[in-house]
């Protein structure tokens, strides 16, 4: 049995709620990221990030909990957040899956990016570029002219045919202005919408500070 902890009375207190809720945590991500950058300290800034995307993708679909064996594959995190990514943060579905498999995962689970991933549609290997600051490219995959060795983390020569460029500083940048700082943001669209966004976000948040029997 779960026991619902959070009730709002009325939207403007679920407005009043959301905004204290996600400027504690995007102030703490933004903080936290900026020392990272400042230090050149990458893979910890690419946590935060994901684990706020995470969030983010929780409370936009309505699931906090990610447990795929009770309700099935709509609620895992990786799905949550990749459809916050591609529909709140506008970022396109190819990159995000690319961003998601060599960074996200091998991050979290082997402390370091995949060093090459396959793309089978396009028959290319594809390495990586991780930059701290913003240099005019983010989000893009850029075929080299042949073969060439890539940043690689192992003392083991690798070749890719492209390389997928991410700027820590345009990714949190991007985190932030899709939550507050756009027409399109995930705060104007829950301030908008009086049905299945509240519905979400109610379930999400008394998930996550629920009480369970």
């Amino acid at each position: 049995m779960q026991y619902n902890l959070v009730l709002f009375k009325n939207a403007k207190d679920r407005m009043d709620f959301a905004q204290q809720f996600l400027d504690e945590r995007i102030t703490s991500l933004e903080s936290d990221v900026r020392k990272c950058i400042e230090n050149t300290c990458p893979f910890p800034a690419l946590l935060y990030c994901f684990s706020t995307i995470d969030l983010l993708g929780s409370l936009y679909e309505g699931d906090a909990t990610g447990d795929t064996r009770s309700y099935g594959e709509r609620v895992r995190t990786t799905r949550k957040a990749k459809k916050y990514m591609t529909e709140i943060m506008g970022y396109p579905e190819y990159e995000t899956n690319i961003l998601q498999n060599q960074f996200r995962h091998k991050i979290v689970h082997l402390a370091q990016p995949q060093t090459l991933i396959y793309d089978n549609k396009n028959n290319i290997l594809i390495g990586w570029k991780l930059d701290n600051k913003y240099y005019g490219k983010h989000m893009t995959v850029e075929r080299l002219s042949s073969k060439q060795p890539v940043v690689t983390l192992i003392p083991f020569k690798m070749e890719a045919d492209a390389v997928f460029v991410v700027s820590i500083d345009r990714l949190l940048e991007d985190i932030i202005k899709s939550v507050k700082k756009s027409s399109c943001s995930y705060l104007e669209k829950l301030k908008r919408d009086h049905n299945s966004l509240h519905q979400k976000f109610d379930d999400a948040i008394n998930q996550i500070y629920s009480a369970k029997k």
